[in-house]
């Protein structure tokens, strides 16, 4: 069963929430690590990697608060950020957050307004296949549909869900 998902990676804030009403945030901030560099946070922390740390496609990163610790560059703009490296990695971190299990994911994702002319970078950037260790977990995603919304659009929509 393909699980759909929801995710706004702003400049601020990355959230993400399941069809099943599970809901995440983290802050915006990616580092990509050496291998050694995962290997001494795991060696402070009994073997354990804490929760902002990520190994996808064998490449690790902290991704989030834990990033921030590590020299790195603010958020990207414009089609520079819709690349699996970047973009990706943070859908990926979302979806290790929500679900602890290999799935197949059906991802609906927020833009900028100044950002329609990438709608088909940001699919790219996250669609297919990606093997991930969360926590000691390993498990695969595997994006098979993306489709986009402007952020005026979600905001509207929440509006209406209030109301």
């Amino acid at each position: 069963m393909v699980r759909k998902i929801i995710l706004d990676a702003g400049n601020g804030i990355i959230k993400a929430k399941a069809r099943e009403g599970e809901e995440v945030e983290f802050p915006h901030a990616i580092a990509q690590l050496t291998h050694t560099q995962r290997d001494s946070v795991l060696s402070r922390n009994n073997g354990k990697a804490p929760a902002d740390y990520i190994k996808i496609n064998d490449t690790p990163f902290a991704v989030g608060k834990s990033a921030e610790a590590y020299k790195i560059a603010a958020p990207l703009q414009g089609n520079a950020r819709y690349r699996r490296e970047y973009y990706g990695v943070l859908a990926v971190m979302a979806f290790a957050k929500l679900y602890d299990e290999s799935k197949e994911l059906f991802l609906f994702a927020g833009h900028p307004p100044a950002d329609v002319a990438f709608r088909e970078s940001l699919g790219a950037s996250v669609k297919g296949h990606w093997d991930v260790l969360y926590r000691g977990n390993q498990v695969a995603y595997h994006v098979s549909a993306v489709d986009t919304w402007e952020e005026p659009e979600g905001g509207l929509f929440k509006a209406l869900k209030k109301a």
